[in-house]
């Protein structure tokens, strides 16, 4: 019974393996099925990426060919040809002992800051053509294989076939926005290109000597040779609407000009009627034969009046268009121009006398006001006018002060933006230089100064107390190096 048992048992373990082994030979026939069917898509990806580069290089040699009158040829594409050559093996450091700019590290290490946070710069600024004329080479990275700097002609000669290659991608129509952006044919053909003409820039592990020299100055070629090219249209044209705004702008500041005269000749019209009312004022109070109470109505109703009857009121608010300077008018009314000032009489004081019957009793006697003496009518009258003359001497002035203030305001104030350059490492050995170095080291050097002062910020306390130990060794270094040349000199 149980041999019989274990003979079922035996039996259906093998008819499980056989279906297993019949699911793992449809598994591998289905894996070489996918792996043929990768093989054929990745070929057909291949031959559409190289149908595409032939028709962008077609296109671009049409399009040069049109513009500049040429015919119809079809430049072959640069990166089609492209045979790999000894000089892209890259070098071993082993033979070649004496270069100590192998890596970017050894670079900076071989070029330590003496008095700048940037490597290989002096007191001076190392940027400009001023000390490539001079036979400096700033690009210290660029040694022969003694590790010393090339000379400033050979830096240029380098700089030039940079610049050829630069050329030939953009004729092609494969020049890049940016080395950033630059596909990885076009990396390679530019490093080709480079390594071939120039040994100097083999010297180096990961080509990072090429890559430094081209991602420094690609940039203005490009905004150079590309940007600015296909602006010169768009710049013709809003060259002409900037004429056409400032002919409006002069058409338009004139009668502002006009209606401020304009506005001007009712001030002086005002005063010379302010000056004859005085001078009426002062004949009115010459004269002796008047009775004092008609006098001073006479005066005070000269005084009251309006000045300017005639006077119109100033324009509304004006603004100039196009680019003019804004100019607002304002009409500010003197509050004090219906103010009725009456006449007041002259108080004057009691006269008391004391009775010589009841001793101790005081007995005032005061004199009713129609017994009071007449006040000098002229001289009330020319107090009234002084008081008269203060009182529009003072609008006028504010008058004045309010024109300045509207005028200054009108100017607008530019708020200070944040600058969008990219930031220039200072030439004094700090924690924070140090840290903006590595900083744009790690792929960072078109941002501006603010980015960099947020960075900054949000470090840690350890890390700001490594750079700061960083400075000082690095100041200690160039202190004993100056005392050494010092010593050298006695």
């Amino acid at each position: 019974m149980f041999k019989n048992s274990d003979n079922s048992l035996v039996m259906q373990l093998k008819q499980q393996l056989t279906e297993l082994q019949h699911a793992i030979t449809s598994l591998q026939a289905e894996q070489l099925r996918l792996v043929n069917k990768n093989t054929s898509l990745s070929t057909t990806c291949q031959t559409l990426q190289n149908i595409i580069v032939n028709i962008r290089g077609s296109a671009s040699s049409v399009a040069s060919s049109t513009s500049f009158g040429t015919n119809d040829e079809q430049k072959p594409s640069l990166l089609s040809g492209m045979i790999e050559e000894a000089c892209d093996r890259e070098l071993d450091q082993i033979d070649f002992p004496s270069v100590m700019s192998w890596t970017k590290k050894g670079w900076q290490e071989q070029f330590p800051t003496s008095t700048s946070a940037v490597p290989g710069a002096s007191k001076k600024s190392a940027r400009g053509s001023r000390r490539m004329a001079q036979g400096i080479n700033v690009s210290t990275y660029l040694q022969d294989k003694n590790s010393m700097p090339v000379s400033a002609q050979r830096a240029k000669s380098i700089r030039s076939t940079m610049f050829s290659c630069f050329h030939q991608l953009h004729n092609q129509g494969l020049a890049p926005e940016s080395i950033g952006q630059a596909s990885l044919d076009i990396l390679k053909w530019l490093v080709h290109m480079l390594r071939k003409s120039h040994i100097e820039l083999c010297l180096c592990t990961d080509n990072w000597k090429i890559m430094k020299l081209m991602t420094d100055n690609y940039p203005q070629w490009h905004k150079h040779h590309i940007k600015n090219k296909n602006s010169n249209n768009v710049k013709a044209e809003a060259y002409e609407d900037v004429c056409l705004e400032e002919e409006e702008s002069t058409s338009d500041v004139i009668p502002t000009t006009t209606q401020k005269r304009s506005s001007s000749e009712p001030d002086d019209e005002h005063a010379t009627k302010r000056s004859r009312i005085d001078s009426d004022i002062g004949e009115e109070a010459t004269q002796s034969n008047q009775p004092s109470n008609e006098m001073a109505a006479s005066s005070c109703n000269e005084i009251t009046r309006d000045p300017s009857p005639d006077h119109q009121s100033m324009p509304p608010p004006s603004t100039n268009k196009g680019k003019g300077k804004e100019v607002v008018v304002l009409e500010i009314k003197n509050l004090l121009s219906n103010l009725v000032i009456k006449p007041r009489p002259r108080p004057i004081p009691a006269t008391s006398t004391y009775s010589s019957t009841s001793a101790g009793t005081l007995n005032p006697t005061i004199i009713p006001p129609s017994s009071m003496p007449e006040a000098d009518s002229s001289a009330d009258a020319a107090s009234l006018a002084t008081k008269v003359e203060l009182v529009e001497a003072n609008h006028a002035a504010e008058q004045t002060k309010t024109m300045i203030t509207i005028d200054s305001k009108c100017d607008t104030i530019k708020k200070r933006q944040p600058s969008t350059k990219p930031m220039r490492v200072g030439a004094k050995i700090t924690p924070q230089n140090l840290c903006a170095l590595e900083w744009q080291l790690n792929g960072h050097q078109r941002e501006p100064a603010n980015i960099f002062a947020t960075y900054w910020n949000g470090l840690s306390k350890a890390d700001k107390e490594v750079y700061k130990s960083k400075a000082a060794a690095q100041l200690t270094s160039s202190g004993q190096a100056q005392g050494n040349d010092d010593n050298h000199d006695d």
